[in-house]
């Protein structure tokens, strides 16, 4: 048991011991994560995660290390040429975003920073901050082909799935209890269209929707449609 509780004591020493030379390997291997990031987006020009990536907090970290001076004058150089291209494709955002989304079978209505895809889809872009909001959600993105495929995977969310009857028949039938208990109605007695729309289409949506939201903004605020 001595033996035991030695060899115990000893591996707790070394493993504190290790712990310090374990952190700076993890904290160097994240740093060569990021500058193979960085090598694989130059690779592929894809200059918009370019630019995010040398925006980013942990570039000022690369940039600041011991022994990496040299990073600083290639991200620099970089930095500047994925500014320009983001400069130069906001010229071309709306003819590549059109030609993608009617690649993709669907409609576009253009208020340009305020777009509208497919029905219950809205976008809104802000070159300047270099972000869009899709349905409420900030994207930190305006590269078209990204924003086409966060169209999709919401058009997927709201639109294909299986419509479930007993589901929908369930959750009507507990609206309808509601709107009538608090209007002070026996079951039976008809309900308001409008009142069951509105609470059934709110009773619809994910709790982060209501989150940051007042009474008075949620009516601004594009609701999960009911039919599909």
């Amino acid at each position: 048991m001595e033996d035991a509780a030695f060899l115990q004591e000893q591996q707790a020493r070394l493993t504190d011991l290790l712990r310090p030379y374990q952190r700076e390997v993890n904290r160097r291997q994240h740093i060569a994560d990021f500058v193979n990031t960085c090598i694989r987006s130059a690779g592929r020009d894809d200059f918009f995660q370019l630019y995010e990536l040398l925006r980013s907090r942990i570039a000022a970290e690369v940039e600041a290390e011991p022994g990496y001076e040299a990073v600083r004058e290639v991200f620099e150089r970089l930095r500047q040429d994925a500014e320009r291209k983001v400069e130069r494709s906001q010229l071309h955002f709306l003819e590549d975003f059109t030609r993608l989304v009617q690649e993709a079978g669907l409609s576009l209505e253009n208020n340009f920073p305020r777009l509208q895809v497919f029905k219950g889809i809205d976008l809104e872009v802000s070159f300047a901050e270099k972000r869009t909001v899709l349905n409420g959600k900030t994207l930190n993105t305006v590269d078209p082909q990204r924003l086409l495929r966060a169209v999709l995977a919401l058009k997927r969310h709201l639109y294909d799935r299986p419509f479930e009857p007993q589901g929908f028949i369930d959750g009507l039938c507990a609206v309808y209890q509601k709107v009538n208990q608090e209007a002070g109605r026996v079951a039976g007695e008809p309900a308001p269209m409008h009142t069951m729309y509105l609470e059934y289409t709110l009773s619809l949506q994910p709790r982060s929707f209501f989150s940051g939201h007042g009474q008075g903004q949620v009516s601004r605020v594009r609701c999960r449609p009911i039919c599909r």
